[in-house]
């Protein structure tokens, strides 16, 4: 492995555990898994890789969303029919910028180059962010919400998003030593 294999190694790593912990979780073990030695090989993502990751992050968007969604059918059959409502709003305001993200980067990630997947995710993290605060004020604002069950809501999906990405990452890398 040369210097600057090492190096995008390592980047892929970082990326892996810092910025959306479980949508790289694959590209910090790839010489441990069923994927080929080498993460990078001239500069490009390799296809099978890609997928894999486009795959994962499709599936937590997912279980996200249906995390949301469960959480609203409980506070409408509890609470009524806005507070249902406002927590899945709530919640959609943080899985549909989440959404647009994962589609965003991984839509051409396969055939960039490692650099451009950087500017790309990057460019995706701030603009999700920058996305769920917009809806999220814009719903409080505009809509005849309850404001704790939109929070409530909103909360949820967080939590819902590190949930899952925590089950994945455990059913990837199940402990030995139990």
């Amino acid at each position: 492995m040369t210097d600057l294999d090492a190096q995008q190694t390592w980047t892929w790593q970082w990326l892996g555990f810092y910025s959306s912990f479980s949508l790289i979780n694959h590209c910090s073990t790839v010489e441990k898994s069923l994927y080929s030695p080498q993460l990078l090989r001239n500069g490009k993502l390799q296809v099978n890789v890609a997928n894999s990751i486009k795959s994962e992050a499709y599936k937590l968007v997912f279980w996200q969303l249906f995390v949301v969604m469960g959480l609203a059918l409980i506070l409408f059959l509890f609470k009524g029919l806005q507070s249902g409502i406002s927590s899945l709003l709530g919640g959609l305001a943080y899985c549909v910028p989440n959404l647009m993200f994962v589609w965003r980067v991984f839509s051409r990630t396969s055939a960039q180059a490692a650099r451009s997947f950087l500017v790309a995710f990057l460019a995706g993290e701030v603009s999700k962010l920058f996305l769920s605060a917009l809806l999220f004020v814009l719903i409080v604002k505009y809509l005849a919400v309850d404001f704790k069950f939109v929070l409530a809501g909103y909360i949820c999906a967080i939590m819902a998003f590190w949930l899952v990405s925590f089950i994945f990452l455990a059913q990837e890398h199940p402990r030995e030593d139990l």
